[in-house]
Parts: C-alpha cells; structure tokens; sequence
C-alpha cells in the first residue's frame, strides 16, 4: 500500500531523499501504467530502454522491492534506489568514457570540428567566432547532440540518462544542426498547473502528451526541406540530453557554454506553444521566450554569430502548431518562418525580470556573456559596416529629431527599421506589406 512518503509526494511535498524530485521522476517514467507501483516487467524493461546494463539490474527489483509484496512503491523506490540515483549512474557513465582510450584521443578532433564549422571570414572575424567556441568547457560540457532520426524514433524529449546523443566529431562535413532553444513547460510545479498541465515530480521541459517533441519534429523535417537538408545528416541539439541534467559541476558547465554550442549550428530553432501575434517579426516579442534571460542570450548568440559570418539575418527560425488543421490533409498544421533579433537594451539578456531568472545568480553570467558579445558585434560593425541590411537599395532614411542616434530605413522589401546610428544594428522592424518611397518621423 502506499505510504506516508508517498502521500506527501503526490502532495507536491518536497522528500528530503530526493530533495530535487529527480528520483520521483524517474518513478513516473517507468510506471508506464500509471498505478502508482512498478511491476518487475515495467522496472526491468524501462531501465533498459535507459541504457542499464544486465550487472546492474540483477537483483535490484529484490533490493527495491523491501515488504516483498511483488511490487515497488514509490516510497521503496526513492529509499533504495538512492544508491543507484541518476547522479551516481551518470558519475559512473563519465568516469568510464573519460577512461576511455578513444575517447581521450578524440578530445582535439571534437575541438577541430568545433572550428571547421566556424566558416571562412576574414581573419578578425574568425577570431571572433572562435572565441565563441573555447568559450565551451570542453573537457566537464563537451557538445553533444543527437541524430534526428534517433531523436524523432525516441518518442519523447530525451533527457541527458538516456544517453542516446553523440559527440559533435560524429557530425559529418555535410551535417547539420539545428539548435533548440525554448522555454521549459514544466519548469516547476506552480508554472507547470498554471498552465494546465500535470507535474511530473521534477522539471520537464515537455507536457505531459509530448507536444513538444512532436512539434520540434514537425518543424525540423520543415525547416529541411526549406533549406535542401538531408534529414540523414540533420542533428538535434537540445539542453535536457545536451548538457548532463545529474551531476550540477556538469550541468552548470554545459550552461555556461552555450554560447559556444550556438555558435557552430546551422539554425536556431524556437518551438512556440501557440501562434505568435499578428504582425510579431523579432524573437524579443514572444511572450514567455523574449523575456527570460537564457532564451534571450540564445538568441542574441545567433544574432550575433550572423553577424561575423556576414549573414544577411540571422539564422533564427520560430515553429508553432496552427489552430486550424491542414483541411486537405486532415492533420494538425505546423508553421516555420524566420523571425529576426531587436538589440534594444530593455530586451538584453542581463536586463530581464527578477521572474524569469531561475536565480539572480545567473544575472552576473548573463552580463558576462552579453558584454563579450556586444563587443565582439560591435568591433565587427566598425570593421565590416552597417549590419542592419534591406533585400534591396534602400529607397530613403529618415533622422529621429530628438534623438540623433536612431534613424529609420526603408526600401521595396516592405520594411521598415528603426537603427541604431552607432552600431548599425536594429532597433525594431515593422512590416510594411508594399514598397516604401518616403519616411518621416512626426
């Protein structure tokens, strides 16, 4: 029967075994029937779709199972299974594969990989996006990141356990990666039954139907079709398999080099829970994605990268499920469409809201992070010019009377921006829909 413990989880209360609710997580995961119990069949066939080997199963059940009534509680599970916790297996997963002779001779390969993704540029600006790689702490946060295929097979979003991703020397000179950067929907439990959803004991960054993962899927196959990608050489990062989620030296490590991960994708790609708002063009303007500070910092990477690499926009693509079914085919409908990054200094990474920080002490490595960018941006701007761009000549710039820095631009591709004189780079983006042969500030 089930316990005092296990009446104070299914409260939410929080267990001082498992202060952090990863233990009660993987309990869900396996309980693929949802009785609140684990028979033998669901705990030995669901650790080994995890990657447990068969010395590490042989006898767990036994140890697990302490009232010896042929079934695990989840108070049973969360007090014998602390020995074999996700931290002590991912402990023991690294300190084999740093052991590991390939492994240790593949670390300067991994790292070549990193900079022959970079591109070619002029030698200031290679510099530039190579500083963004050493950024990554290679040796605790080495970039990782999964074959769509095995991502898509996997059903779900996959989580760092289930050890399905490859290190980035496997990526092929004709692969590509598509980088998600998106908010958590489950991120704790206030947020997670605020919006309608059901918590699982420990942050996910999925509901509980896998709607992301579905629309991550949808919007990738999409999005290589719009850019000629083979999926066979497509390759998924993601934060909950990409940086280890059991051992915190780790995780905060892979946190702190994401700049570096963005820096050698070819997209970076926002799967939005609902269709943005009407006339909505930068990525600063999706609600509950352009105000957290982290999500802002992906972006402002891809921004900037586009810049050193002289690219037109940047490479930053938004997915969402359509309200309305797809009538022909009779299934939900998907959108991708390619937004672009306002760099107003309300919407910087260091400059979000108490409320979207998971802790201010992600403040100071926000700033860190957003100085050295804006530097590095605004070196490449004085060197290479304006960076703000029209598909065309521009027809006509009109001067803010008020404030001498801001100017407008305008040409036949139907938009309109408001720059900044110094930098070159946009303020914010209106889309005009028709040629513009005038502009005036009132």
């Amino acid at each position: 029967g089930s316990s005092g413990s296990d009446a104070a989880a299914a409260a939410g209360e929080k267990d001082s075994r498992d202060p952090h609710g990863h233990i009660a997580h993987e309990f869900n995961m396996l309980d693929s029937n949802k009785d609140g119990f684990l028979s033998p069949d669901e705990l030995f066939e669901g650790l080994c779709k995890r990657g447990w080997e068969q010395d590490e199963l042989q006898g767990l059940f036994e140890k697990l199972d302490t009232n010896g009534d042929g079934q695990v509680s989840l108070d049973e599970f969360v007090e014998g299974f602390s020995s074999v916790a996700p931290t002590a297996r991912a402990t023991k997963f690294w300190a084999k594969r740093e052991k590991d002779p390939e492994w240790i001779a593949g670390k300067d390969r991994r790292y070549q990989v990193g900079l022959g993704r970079l591109g070619l540029n002029r030698h200031e600006n290679i510099q530039a996006l190579k500083q963004q790689w050493d950024s990554v702490q290679h040796d605790l946060a080495p970039m990782m990141v999964v074959p769509y295929k095995a991502f898509k097979n996997h059903q779900k979003l996959p989580r760092s356990s289930d050890r399905i991703t490859v290190p980035l020397s496997d990526v092929g000179e004709q692969g590509r990666i598509a980088f998600i950067s998106h908010n958590w929907m489950r991120g704790d439990k206030e947020q997670c039954e605020a919006n309608g959803h059901t918590w699982g004991g420990s942050a996910h960054p999925d509901d509980e139907k896998a709607s992301k993962h579905g629309l991550i899927c949808s919007s990738v196959e999409q999005l290589a079709q719009e850019k000629a990608w083979d999926l066979d050489n497509v390759y998924i990062w993601l934060d909950f398999c990409g940086i280890e989620q059991d051992i915190d030296e780790r995780k905060w490590a892979g946190v702190q080099s994401l700049r570096g991960y963005v820096a050698v994708c070819d997209a970076v790609l926002v799967p939005y829970p609902n269709p943005p708002r009407e006339g909505i063009t930068t990525v600063d303007q999706l609600g509950n994605y352009g105000d957290r500070g982290w999500t802002r910092l992906e972006a402002m990477v891809a921004y900037v990268v586009g810049i050193l690499l002289g690219l037109e926009a940047p490479q930053l693509w938004v997915a969402w499920k359509e309200k309305e079914q797809d009538s022909e085919k009779k299934q939900d409908s998907f959108t991708v469409k390619k937004f672009d990054y306002s760099l107003d200094d309300k919407h910087l990474p260091a400059s979000c809201g108490k409320k979207h920080l998971k802790s201010e002490a992600d403040r100071p490595e926000l700033k860190k992070h957003q100085d050295t960018l804006l530097k590095e941006m605004k070196a490449s701007v004085q060197r290479n010019g304006y960076v703000t761009k029209h598909k065309a000549a521009v027809n006509c710039v009109a001067f803010h009377p008020k404030e001498n820095d801001v100017l407008a631009s305008a040409d036949d591709d139907g938009v309109i921006k408001l720059v900044k004189g110094k930098t070159g780079t946009t303020l914010r983006l209106f889309d005009n829909r028709g040629k513009v042969k005038s502009l005036a500030f009132n």
